[in-house]
């Protein structure tokens, strides 16, 4: 309606030239018309920017897997225990691994200025970041908040947003733990297991046998809400450089270097590049593999009391 609009306007102009009036219209129509262009684009841009990390996700999974097959059998470990601190919290002795047989470097190493790492009171980065971050919190593809499980739990956990619900999943039959029903139990190839959930500490606790079997029951396994520290030790950063230095990919991705400005002094990385470990049972025994996995800073909140710091969230897209 409004392009006809403007089409006539511009078609009575090649004989007879505007008014006034007929062009202070095609201004505003114009006007119109942009305004409406650029909400759309502001909208999309960046589920557009997801999108395009989701497929160079894809790349990356294959230059990774290269990059695995190109290595020598023998596989080295370097460890490095370290000391992560936001305001709320410090996380004492955490040790991360990386493994030459993949391309991979250390979570702290790379992305210092969301994980301050300290050693003995001193940050390893010099000179020494101000510590920005009050809090981070890590969520799910769905929406809901990541759950760490002890591996010994034969089910999956799964938390809602502000980890009030808890859902356990095995097989197709689910129970629902939340604050007005905070114990169940389920049966798992003949054995029954007993799952609590403390919604003062959200930690759900596993145990062998039914309700309130007391000192006949024995500890499975966990499962608490998903922190820096299960992030440190269940994931590496992912080492571009090392794929584009040995030709397994021929591009950097854009969005492993974009950041979120906050203030003129402080910014984040808006995607977390990440290898997830897991291990699977190969011709020799045990051997470690890596699932790719993208985080994204969907939220950036000033902390109510401290308003120079400031609370993460961050998203799992694949």
């Amino acid at each position: 309606m409004l392009s006809k609009m403007v089409k006539a306007l511009f078609k009575r102009v090649s004989s007879s030239g505007f008014t006034l009036i007929e062009l202070l219209a095609v201004m505003a129509i114009v006007a119109t018309l942009a305004a409406i262009v650029s909400v759309a684009v502001t909208g999309s841009g960046q589920t557009s920017r997801d999108t395009q990390v989701r497929e160079d996700g894809n790349s990356a999974r294959n230059a990774v897997a290269d990059f695995f097959d190109d290595q020598p059998v023998t596989e080295l470990f370097e460890s490095l225990k370290v000391t992560v601190k936001t305001e709320a919290t410090t996380y004492t002795d955490v040790t991360e691994q990386i493994s030459n047989k993949f391309p991979e470097l250390f979570i702290t190493d790379l992305y210092f200025d969301v994980f301050h790492v300290t050693v003995e009171g001193t940050t390893t980065v010099s000179p020494a970041p101000t510590i920005t971050v009050n809090a981070i919190k890590f969520f799910d593809k769905d929406g809901g908040g990541m759950v760490a499980t002890d591996s010994a739990i034969p089910a999956d956990v799964t938390a809602n947003t502000d980890y009030s619900e808890w859902t356990i999943l095995r097989s197709g039959v689910s129970i629902v733990l939340n604050a007005d029903d905070i114990d169940k139990t389920m049966e798992i190839g003949n054995t029954t297991y007993y799952f609590e959930l403390d919604t003062t500490n959200k930690i759900v606790t596993v145990t062998l046998g039914a309700f309130l079997a007391g000192a006949e029951t024995s500890t499975v396994g966990t499962a608490t809400v998903f922190e820096v520290d299960d992030l440190l030790t269940a994931f590496n950063a992912l080492d571009w450089h090392s794929l584009d230095e040995g030709g397994f990919s021929t591009t950097i991705p854009e969005s492993v270097n974009a950041v979120s400005t906050i203030t003129e002094t402080v910014s984040y990385p808006q995607y977390l590049w990440l290898l997830e470990k897991s291990e699977e049972k190969g011709s020799t025994g045990k051997v470690n593999s890596r699932d790719l996995a993208v985080f994204v800073l969907t939220e950036v909140i000033a902390d109510t009391t401290n308003t120079t710091q400031f609370n993460l969230n961050f998203r799992r897209l694949s």
